[in-house]
């Protein structure tokens, strides 16, 4: 990525404000830079069809970078106008400040679900790590017990081992 990143800054520095051979850059992108790496046909094809959304004139005309971004309400981020690369890179810095699902063409519930799963997993979490004790008291172990239990068993099978540091720095040479 950060070749195509120079390839496209090389590209841009010297058009001179002349075309830019758009097709070429999605070839040496899409078969040489990146899709070298892909061996999915189908992952390939979704490269290519992102190379094909964004790698066109219109980018360089304030363009909608979010796909379907047009049917939500709020979610936008548009090219700059043609600039230097560190103009853009500013661009980006300033104007894309979160991630949404919009930007990557999916319904904003999808951050919803997202953010639901995350705190169900966080809460089962805190939830498994909090101390238990059994309700009638026989024989539950809390986890400082286990913890203990397990590594007595742990030195009772291997035992205690005593290295020779001399032995073993005279056998790496």
């Amino acid at each position: 990525l950060r070749d195509s990143a120079t390839c496209l800054q090389n590209y841009m520095d010297n058009s001179g404000g002349g075309k830019i051979p758009w097709q070429d850059l999605k070839y040496i992108f899409g078969e040489i830079m990146y899709g070298g790496h892909i061996v999915n046909d189908f992952d390939r094809l979704v490269a290519n069809e992102y190379l094909n959304f964004y790698m066109k004139e219109e980018l360089l005309d304030e363009m909608e970078m979010y796909p379907f971004a047009e049917e939500e309400k709020g979610a936008s981020f548009v090219s700059p106008a043609p600039s230097t690369f560190d103009k853009y890179l500013e661009h980006i810095d300033k104007r894309m400040v979160q991630d949404t699902p919009i930007a990557f063409g999916l319904h904003p519930n999808a951050e919803i679900e997202f953010r639901t799963q995350q705190s169900n997993t966080i809460f089962k979490t805190l939830q498994e790590l909090q101390p238990r004790e059994a309700a009638s008291g026989d024989g539950a172990s809390t986890p400082q017990q286990i913890a203990e239990a397990t590594a007595i068993e742990i030195l009772e099978k291997f035992g205690e081992k005593s290295f020779d540091v001399d032995d073993l720095v005279r056998n790496l040479d």
